[in-house]
């Protein structure tokens, strides 16, 4: 019943896959790109465009309840024929992009000396032979520079393993959250929008999308997306270096610190990046954003805002916070540009811009608030980051982000010596990209660092400390690496590059000397056993013909497959009956019911006894998930009771059977007529 670590290897490989195919290398084949733009460029403004288009299209069609795999395929045709229009601006335009020319050629080799198959057969030889040579100058750039080619590769591959760890191994979710937005991917899926309340739906638009297209269960978008969000952050970081800084050396400091590192004391959290959360996948475009506005900054193209504006657009329809520090990123930018500020028609167009983007990406939660909808709970923190505390606001990163960290030091000195190298290059001769960046990068560190303070101490809480510390760790790993070029500020051309590569190895070998890699590894809220269950369950049984009892995380799994009864409420229902006056008429109306019992509570160091029995359910005092679930004893008192009484209604009667037994878990299964079905606590 296992599934083992192929299984897991597969399912990882073919979610990133087709999440490439679909918001990457489809869009890469539609857009038209600039001879000027790089592959990193294609890649992210492919993503840019296509995350835009899947979250609007999404929330339409879900909006209208109209929200299918055939609608969404309908959405995406209709959005390309108008996009071939525009840029065609006639039919033959958008016949040519429907495969009128691919007909006409077809017709055309089939009318050839060696008709269609030999026609086929020839371009498909030459395909094969431009294939082959694109790898071998793949490879042969790899290798012709090392410190642009195989290192950042090697490095950013590292902190994919890293990242994807956890999922690989592991089959339950590293963090709660993603257990929440399973079920608001799976609500979404089926129209129901803002379900729990108005949320930023723009992550789950994404990823409902692809699970739509691929019919891969969510569960597995949700497990995987996490790392891959994490991957591509990486990817962002040295994106924005590469294209900003001269050379490559900055470029594979920065991926290898902010990939590789994973000490407590630098706040990149890589524990967040194991698990699906809209701020770490909203991040993805945070840096890309921040360049493209550069861009449009350094050389005023059209393409270029639209590009940063849809970044910011993509960030609202995501995660509020990444949009804070985008819009942070672009108003120092500016600074990086004063001759901009003067210039009013400039202004006036950037600024529009960004309305329309903020607009654009408002518009769901406006037409959430006109449908009478209530914000979700949970969007309370923005309130309470704004408000003063009057203290400080306790976590580990605020406790270990103290003035004689490392971090900070580095911090602030690489920001001086950035600062330096603009005052002596750009102050001096005019600003060039490098020599903005590093003014842009000095401003921003030290900004950071002045939020994460004045949050840290309570004085005034602009966001909680650890947010501000994660996104402080994005701009500090290629302030850090932004130091490197200082040696630029050397002019004897004989030793430049060597004293800059020997400076660049001696960084690249103190970091992993002494910053050594640790593989973080995510909560557990549940068996590996149980997910396994799940997903041995819902491939082997009729879909709506059975029914799980097991706490609150098979709910998400089971949402939209089959049934679910709560743990808490079972064991309540069969306590309720036991009493002589009790309901004992309770039934589960499935032809198959698997019951989920932990021998070893999670959280319990010893397996359940029968003097468990005994104890009283207790009242409850908080919320029933942390109470009842994340509270050892009270899920043992919960497993205990569910556990004797499946082993006792076994051996009275012949209708359930164990469908499996592992190390942690023993499940059983009952089965029965759902038209007749059988009433579990009487006598």
């Amino acid at each position: 019943m296992t599934f083992g670590l192929g299984f897991s290897i597969l399912m990882a490989l073919k979610v990133v896959l087709f999440f490439v195919f679909i918001y990457i290398f489809i869009p890469s084949q539609i857009v038209r790109f600039r001879d000027e733009e790089t592959f990193l460029d294609k890649f992210f403004i492919s993503l840019v465009h296509s995350s835009v288009i899947t979250i609007i299209i999404v929330h339409i069609l879900a909006f209208l309840k109209l929200y299918e795999t055939f609608s969404l395929f309908f959405a995406y045709g209709i959005w390309y024929i108008a996009y071939s229009w525009v840029r065609g601006k006639s039919p033959v335009a958008v016949a040519d992009a429907l495969g009128m020319k691919l007909v006409v050629n077809i017709l055309d080799m089939s009318e050839g000396r060696s008709g269609l198959a030999g026609e086929l057969a020839g371009r498909a030889k030459n395909w094969l032979y431009q294939v082959l040579a694109f790898i071998k100058n793949i490879v042969s750039e790899l290798f012709l520079n090392p410190f642009a080619g195989v290192f950042p590769f090697a490095a950013i591959a590292a902190a994919a393993v890293i990242r994807f760890n956890h999922s690989i191994t592991h089959a339950y979710y590293g963090a709660s959250d993603s257990y929440v937005h399973l079920a608001w991917i799976k609500y979404l899926g089926a129209n129901q929008m803002y379900r729990d309340g108005i949320y930023s739906y723009g992550y789950h638009a994404v990823l409902s999308a692809l699970s739509k297209i691929t019919l891969i269960d969510p569960y597995f978008v949700v497990r995987f997306i996490g790392p891959l969000a994490g991957t591509l952050l990486v990817l962002s970081v040295y994106y924005f270096a590469s294209r900003n800084f001269k050379g490559p050396y900055v470029a594979l400091v920065a991926v290898l610190i902010y990939g590789m590192v994973t000490d407590d004391r630098f706040p990149n959290e890589v524990w967040r990046q194991i698990s699906a959360l809209p701020q770490e996948y909203a991040a993805i475009f945070l840096l890309p954003g921040l360049h493209f506005f550069n861009l449009w900054l350094k050389n005023p193209a059209n393409r270029y805002l639209w590009l940063s504006a849809e970044c910011l657009a993509i960030t609202i329809y995501i995660h509020p916070y990444v949009t804070v520090f985008l819009s942070l990123g672009c108003a120092v930018m500016c600074l990086c540009y004063p001759g901009k500020l003067s210039d009013i028609r400039f202004l006036a167009k950037t600024i529009t811009a960004f309305i329309i983007a903020f607009l654009a990406g408002m518009f769901p939660v406006a037409v959430g608030i006109l449908t009478g909808k209530e914000f979700h709970s949970t969007l309370g923190y923005i309130k309470q980051d704004l408000e003063s505390s009057g203290q400080a606001v306790p976590s580990q990163i605020t406790a270990s982000l103290s003035e004689d960290n490392p971090f900070i030091l580095m911090m602030l000195a690489s920001s001086a010596i950035l600062l330096l190298c603009w005052l002596l290059n750009g102050a001096r001769s005019g600003m060039k990209r490098e020599e903005r960046a590093y003014l842009f990068f000095s401003i921003i560190s030290l900004i950071l660092y002045l939020f994460y303070r004045v949050s840290s101490t309570g004085i005034l809480v602009v966001m909680d400390p650890h947010r501000i510390a994660t996104f402080m760790a994005v701009f500090s790993a290629i302030t850090y690496a932004g130091t490197v070029n200082a040696l630029d500020l050397i002019r004897v051309k004989n030793v430049f590059n060597a004293l800059k590569g020997v400076a660049v190895v001696a960084v690249l070998t103190a970091i992993l000397i002494f910053t050594p890699v640790k593989v973080p590894k995510g909560e557990c809220f549940e068996y590996d056993e149980a997910v396994n269950a799940y997903l041995k369950i819902k491939n082997s049984f009729p879909a709506l013909s059975w029914t799980i009892v097991a706490p609150v995380e098979q709910y998400q799994q089971t949402l939209g497959y089959a049934w679910h009864v709560e743990l808490l409420e079972f064991v309540k229902k069969m306590e309720a009956a036991r009493k002589p006056e009790g309901d004992k008429s309770y039934a589960i109306p499935t032809d198959y019911v698997f019951i989920f019992t932990e021998k070893i509570p999670l959280g319990s160091d010893r397996h359940v006894e029968e003097s468990d029995l005994n104890a009283e359910i207790p009242e409850l005092k908080g919320t029933e998930t942390e109470f009842y679930y994340r509270n050892a004893e009270n899920r043992r008192i919960l497993q205990a009771k569910a556990f004797f009484w499946a082993e006792d209604y076994m051996k009275k009667r012949d209708n359930m059977e164990v469908f499996f037994e592992g190390q942690y878990l023993k499940i059983f299964v009952l089965k029965q007529d759902y038209r007749n079905p059988v009433k579990l606590f009487s006598d």
